[in-house]
């Protein structure tokens, strides 16, 4: 009898060993194929709403950063697109002379050439003093830049006799006045300081 039921109990705990398995191995290979599906989806490559780039395979979308301007940048600049019919021939400046710099110059240069600069016509446009002094580079970079775009026909440049490679004029506003089209004049004018004189004074002794 007992070598009846040994060889049984031997057979029954192979079965239970084999269920257990089979048991097992469906959840294995559940999460095998379910990952390889997932990688041979067909990424939809189709701009997101409102995104120029594609969307992401993972749902994200890439939002556009606005530039961020200080206040009164854009009004001004608006303003300059919206007037740009009635501004005089533009007059922009840079540099130094002898460390003496042009932009104090500006008001008495604009009289004589009769031109509108940068400074006079954000008096125009009304944007206050206490507002466009505390404006930063890049706020100056983007309204010298639309300047230069609404200039058309002459154009005029007062410029130092040391002028600074890196300055908004040899960056920003010379290269856009070339490229904008509307301008097929540039007078560059270059400020100088110089001595008169001698006058003589004779002193009896």
């Amino acid at each position: 009898m007992k070598n009846v039921v040994l060889p049984r109990l031997l057979v029954l705990f192979y079965l239970f060993l084999s269920l257990s398995k089979a048991l097992a191995t469906p959840t294995a290979i559940y999460v095998s194929v379910e990952q390889e599906v997932l990688s041979n989806k067909s990424i939809d490559r189709r701009p997101a709403p409102g995104c120029s780039g594609p969307a992401s395979s993972l749902g994200l979308t890439h939002s556009v950063v606005e530039p961020s301007f200080s206040p009164g940048v854009q009004e001004f600049t608006q303003w300059l697109q919206n007037n740009e019919s009635i501004i005089r021939k533009i007059c922009f400046y840079s540099g130094e002379s002898g460390g003496a710099p042009v932009y104090p110059n500006m008001p008495a240069f604009s009289q004589i050439y009769g031109c509108d600069y940068r400074d006079g016509l954000l008096e125009k446009a009304g944007i206050k003093d206490i507002v466009w002094e505390r404006w930063l580079e890049v706020d100056w970079i983007e309204a010298s830049r639309v300047l230069a775009e609404v200039a058309r026909d002459k154009a005029i440049a007062i410029l130092g006799e040391t002028v600074n490679e890196s300055s908004v004029w040899m960056k920003v506003e010379q290269p856009t006045l070339k490229k904008s089209g509307k301008v097929h004049e540039l007078n560059k004018y270059t400020m100088e300081l110089r001595l008169k004189g001698p006058v003589v004074e004779i002193f009896n002794l």
